[in-house]
């Protein structure tokens, strides 16, 4: 009876079939990841108002704005709006309440925002604290904003100087 011979290097054969079994995990769990990640995105996406929906000018804002934040309640702009406005009325604690929530949700946005949105939402946020005596929160707050040095946010800045919560 004659024994079939095994082929030498055998163990090389079982390493090779072990990386293709590897590779072809990683690259089942890469693709994975990627439609999630993007699934995400697009979930994330949805909870902002359209480009195409956002007001123009400040008439526009103030006849719209309640309307959007209904149907978009986690995009900051329509809160930094409402809170602005609140910070013009002197409502500081109304505007603290929307600004902090608009910052919250700018966070969780920030990748799908223009940043200066949550630049303004910050400096916004910190003169109502201000506003209110709690100057250690306010620096803390403004602080990111007091870091940037670029010409369109230098205004912010002034701004936040003047109050005394940037150095």
């Amino acid at each position: 009876m004659e024994l079939k011979r095994l082929p030498r290097l055998r163990w090389l054969a079982g390493a090779i079939a072990m990386a293709a079994l590897a590779a072809i995990v990683v690259t089942a769990w890469l693709a994975t990841n990627a439609f999630l990640k993007a699934r995400h995105e697009q979930d994330l996406r949805g909870m902002l108002t359209p480009n195409s929906q956002l007001p123009r000018t400040d008439a526009e804002w103030k006849a719209q704005v309640e309307s959007l934040a209904a149907r978009y309640p986690h995009d900051p702009r329509p809160r930094l709006f409402r809170g602005v406005t609140m910070l013009e009325a002197e409502d500081f604690a109304g505007a603290e309440r929307e600004l902090r929530t608009g910052l919250a949700d700018a966070v969780v946005l920030k990748d799908l925002l223009p940043p200066q949105v949550e630049t303004l939402v910050r400096t916004n946020l910190a003169i109502a604290l201000s506003d209110t005596k709690q100057t250690a929160e306010a620096k803390t707050v403004a602080a990111p904003v007091c870091r940037l040095d670029t010409a369109e946010n230098r205004s912010m800045r002034t701004r936040l100087k003047r109050i005394g919560v940037c150095d």
